[in-house]
């Protein structure tokens, strides 16, 4: 308020100057001067109002002589540090002349408000010689090509990732194909650390390590500064290459550079090292899984940072503090936070996650009453930390029945704490928040909150859906877990994943409700979520009493031709003492025909009475003439089929023409199609009958070098 008041109070009294002056007709180069650092007064402090009064009393009556265009680019820039990208584009479309500058300003405006793509398209038009609104381009300078390379930057971290093909690297293609344009206009300046130092970050925001190097390399070894290093390392942790990151780092404390690192390289390096941290196998240590290497990778770094004296820096400390807590070293990470003279509330987030991560919720749930009490106001992750603390006592606290249901009274009250605290700051509104409400009550037993909290939310994430559930499950409210998934099929704006199928499959479990139970695992089939889903499953502690869950999983299998995972579930079952329906066994027994196990199916099918007490039926018979029919013996799939108790079936009989037609039979082929003509009435069973036996004619003919007609037409 200081700088726009003293801004104010000169541009006022120098008005009132200018216009009491009979003879005042255009700026001098001493009230240009003010113009100008007036301008960039209010762009430095986001006064954009003052601003326009500014740029509009100068601009008025013409008054802007030859010396115009440094008032406009002064503008631009004011409007683009303002976020006012009209005012922006429409001061640059009023000059008359453009200047390097003039372009630079508008350039830097479009990416620095996240439209890094409108930015690229303005440099292209410069570099390019294209016209703006009909004026004389300016020249491209070593500013123009670091505002491109920013803008090129920023547009490859908003670009979808996908995979290079035949590697492992992570490319943005279009940014890189943007960026090699570039740096075709920057060849001569690679000489330029700046310029070099944004061509770095740039391909390696893009994917592309290789051309990072390539143009690190390039750079005479005196002009590689702290940013060059900086950038390539950090180039490195985000693509995957945390490995390299480190060695670069050492390379750049050898003695012969002469860089020396600052907050953001220990902050780059301490990244590289939590990455690895994320890919080692935890060592046990007082029954506390650490990651012994990377912790020590991580002290060595922080001593190095000590004795560089950039230990207490905020942002080095944070890194250090979240790095120690995700190696499991809460006493480093404790000792790390008291030591910071300033903390912000990423600072207190890294120590909740890291207590909560540890499993010490009462000292998270303390350590964010401590950040409360000291003024320090919590974010979105702080309550999320807390919310999930808060679940984990929840998970042990011993409930007390209330209407039949068992609620965790002590951990519901802190959720109302928590929750009341999180209305007072907007925080509930937040979508993250909110899902983590919906789970803690879920938790605490308490569903008409939990309902309560997901009718409010203003948007649902799979995760809300999934949470209320799953919640209603464990709550032993089957029928509203279902009604809840129809709910969300029906609504169709959000797309169930593994969790969703398996919880809504439990409570099909629970209800005995096979219908039902056997609409929701085609649709997992169908989604191709066997595997995800099965690690769900693996982790249920419900799924022993689920039936249909086990069945489900086994078709979704089977449909995706897994026969060795299939038989391993079968067998999972009967360790589980869950006993198989006659809905497996046709899952089972279609496994074992895909895969061609012919014997394991055969000794299943005879099992199926014997052993299990499912008394096999027609769609068994049919399962076992494919089995058998697939693998060749066509004679004994026929035999199956005459020995079906309930008499052959047109499917029976279209089962047996397809095997003839694989295994080009024409006689006993000829044989099923006019048993099939005389038994069946349905036009569909006699059309198929004819397309397979108009094949077998084919596949036969096309071998014997004759035609022959097929049986109908």
């Amino acid at each position: 308020m200081r700088k726009r008041a003293c801004l104010a109070r000169l541009w006022n009294l120098w008005c009132c100057a200018a216009y009491r002056d009979p003879g005042f007709t255009a700026l001098g180069p001493a009230e240009v001067s003010l113009v100008v650092s007036a301008l960039k007064g209010c762009g430095g402090s986001k006064e954009l109002e003052l601003g326009k009064r500014i740029h509009s009393d100068a601009a008025r009556d013409g008054c802007l002589a030859e010396d115009s265009i440094f008032v406009a680019n002064s503008a631009i820039h004011m409007y683009g540090k303002c976020g006012a990208l009209l005012d922006a584009i429409a001061a640059f479309e009023r000059m008359p002349v453009h200047s390097a500058a003039s372009w630079n300003s508008l350039i830097v405006g479009y990416t620095e408000n996240g439209r890094p793509g409108l930015a690229l398209e303005l440099f292209f038009r410069m570099v390019e010689g294209d016209r703006l609104s009909g004026s004389s381009e300016g020249r491209c300078d070593a500013r123009t090509l670091v505002a491109a390379a920013m803008a090129c930057s920023s547009l490859a971290v908003r670009e979808e990732e996908a995979h290079q093909h035949g590697g492992d690297r992570i490319v943005k293609d279009t940014s890189l194909a943007l960026a090699v344009k570039i740096e075709s206009f920057a060849l001569l300046d690679h000489r330029n650390t700046f310029v070099a130092n944004s061509l770095v970050d740039m391909f390696a925001k893009c994917g592309s390590l290789v051309d990072a190097f390539r143009i690190f390399e390039g750079m005479e070894q005196q002009c590689r500064d702290v940013v060059s290093w900086t950038a390539l390392i950090m180039g490195c942790v985000e693509n995957g290459r945390s490995e390299l990151a480190l060695e670069l780092f050492s390379r750049m404390l050898d003695s012969s550079s002469c860089a020396r690192p600052n907050a953001r390289t220990y902050v780059a390096v301490i990244k590289a090292c939590a990455s690895l941290a994320a890919g080692e196998d935890g060592t046990k240590l007082s029954g506390k899984i650490v990651k012994v290497e990377s912790l020590a990778r991580g002290r060595a770094i922080h001593s190095q940072a000590e004795k560089g004296g950039w230990s207490s820096d905020l942002y080095v400390s944070t890194a250090l503090l979240e790095l120690y807590a995700f190696c499991g070293s809460l006493r480093d990470a404790v000792k790390v936070f008291e030591k910071m003279a300033v903390r912000d509330v990423v600072a207190w987030n890294a120590l909740l996650f890291g207590y909560v991560e540890s499993g010490e919720a009462e000292l998270a749930l303390s350590t964010f009453s401590r950040m409360t009490s000291l003024g320090e106001e919590p974010d979105s992750r702080s309550f999320v930390a807390a919310l999930m603390a808060c679940s984990s006592l929840a998970a042990n606290e011993r409930g007390v029945q209330d209407c039949w249901k068992l609620v965790k009274l002590g951990c519901l009250e802190r959720a109302m704490a928590l929750h009341s605290q999180a209305s007072s700051t907007g925080a509930e509104k937040d979508l993250f928040v909110a899902n983590t409400f919906v789970h803690l009550y879920a938790k605490c037993g308490s569903m008409e909150d939990c309902r309560r909290v997901f009718q409010g939310m203003e948007q649902h994430s799979v995760v809300s859906w999934n949470s209320l559930i799953l919640g209603y499950v464990e709550a032993g409210e089957n029928s509203l877990a279902l009604e809840t998934y129809v709910e969300l099929r029906r609504q169709g704006r959000v797309f169930p994943n593994p969790r969703t199928f398996v919880a809504a499959l439990m409570a099909c479990g629970a209800l005995a409700a096979l219908c039902s139970g056997r609409r929701i695992h085609g649709e997992l089939s169908r989604c191709g979520c066997c595997v995800d889903a099965k690690h769900i499953f693996d982790a249920s502690s419900s799924r022993k009493a689920s039936l249909v869950a086990w069945s489900s999983l086994i078709l979704g299998y089977s449909l995706h031709g897994n026969a060795e995972m299939v038989l391993e579930l079968f067998q999972a079952m009967q360790v589980e003492r869950v006993l198989p329906d006659g809905m497996v066994f046709s899952s089972v027994l279609g496994a074992c025909s895909h895969a061609g196990l012919v014997e394991e199916g055969k000794k299943l099918f005879g099992a199926m009475k014997s052993r299990y007490g499912v008394e096999p039926d027609v769609d068994h018979y049919v399962c076992l003439v494919d089995l058998v029919g697939r693998a060749g013996f066509v004679e004994g799939a026929m035999a199956v089929v005459r020995a079906m108790p309930c008499g052959p079936t047109p499917l029976a009989w279209i089962t047996i023409l397809g095997a003839c037609m694989k295994w080009k039979n024409l006689e006993l082929g000829l044989i099923a199609f006019k048993s099939l003509v005389e038994s069946s009435d349905g036009e569909d069973d006699l059309a198929a009958a004819c397309v397979l036996m108009q094949n077998i004619f084919a596949c036969i003919c096309s071998n014997a070098g004759d035609r022959i007609l097929p049986p109908c037409t």
